[in-house]
C-alpha cells in the first residue's frame, strides 16, 4: 500500500500558532508558575536551557530491537522534590474522553524518555488545555487553562515499543479490525483500482 496512504500534513495553522504562543508565554515565566496556571498546579517551569533541550527532542535507543524512541516535549515542570513533571499543551476539548488514552500514552512516553536520560520524574503529569473563553475575533480572544492531572505509567512503554516494532516488521499486515478507519480508507482505495 506504499504511496496510497493519506498524505501527512503539518499542524493546522491555528494549532501551530497556539503552540508557538504558549511556548513564548512560558518562556516569560521560567522557574515560576505562569499566572494562567496559578492555583491549578504547584510545580514551576524548568529553566530555559532545559526547556530548549526538551523542545528539540530527547531520545533513547532500543538496541536489541534496532529501534529508537524520540519525543519533543512542549515543556516540563519541576517540583519542590526536584522531580520533573511532564506537561503537554492541548487545544482539543478537555471533555473528550476518547483522546485521553492517547494523550496519557504520550505523557507516559515523555516520562520514560526523561527517565532514560537520567531525569528523576514525578508519578504524575499534566495535560493543559487552552480553551477559548470569551472575546471577539477582531479585538482578541481570551483563553482559559484547564489542567488535568494524570497518574503516569512509563514502565509500560518498552513493551509498547517492542509490540510496535514487531508489528511493523511482519511480512504482511495484520487482519483489519472492522472499526479501523485506516483499513476502511485502504479498502476504498482498492475498490477504486
Amino acid at each position: 500500500y506504499y504511496g496510497k496512504l493519506p498524505p501527512t500534513f503539518p499542524l493546522p495553522g491555528i494549532l501551530s500558532r497556539m503552540d508557538s504562543i504558549t511556548k513564548k508565554y512560558y518562556d516569560n515565566y521560567r522557574k515560576k508558575i505562569p499566572p494562567i496556571l496559578k492555583g491549578k498546579l504547584n510545580e514551576k517551569l524548568v529553566d530555559a536551557q532545559c526547556a530548549e533541550a526538551l523542545r528539540k527532542g530527547i531520545k533513547c535507543s532500543f538496541t536489541e530491537l534496532n529501534a529508537e524512541l524520540k519525543g519533543k516535549m512542549d515543556d516540563c515542570m519541576i517540583g519542590d522534590d526536584e522531580k520533573y513533571v511532564v506537561i503537554d499543551n492541548k487545544t482539543a476539548n478537555p471533555d473528550n474522553e476518547e483522546l485521553l488514552g492517547v494523550y496519557k500514552m504520550q505523557l507516559d512516553a515523555y516520562a520514560f524518555l526523561l527517565q532514560q536520560n537520567n531525569y528523576r520524574t514525578a508519578k504524575h503529569g499534566y495535560l493543559i488545555y487552552y480553551v477559548p473563553e470569551s472575546g471577539d475575533p477582531e479585538k482578541g480572544v481570551v483563553f482559559k487553562a484547564e489542567v488535568k492531572k494524570l497518574a503516569l505509567s512509563p514502565e509500560r512503554i518498552p513493551q509498547i515499543i517492542k509490540d510496535t516494532v514487531s508489528l511493523l516488521r511482519k511480512s504482511s499486515p495484520p487482519k483489519a479490525h472492522k472499526d479501523c478507519e485506516m483499513c476502511k480508507y485502504l479498502r476504498d482505495l482498492e475498490d477504486r483500482d
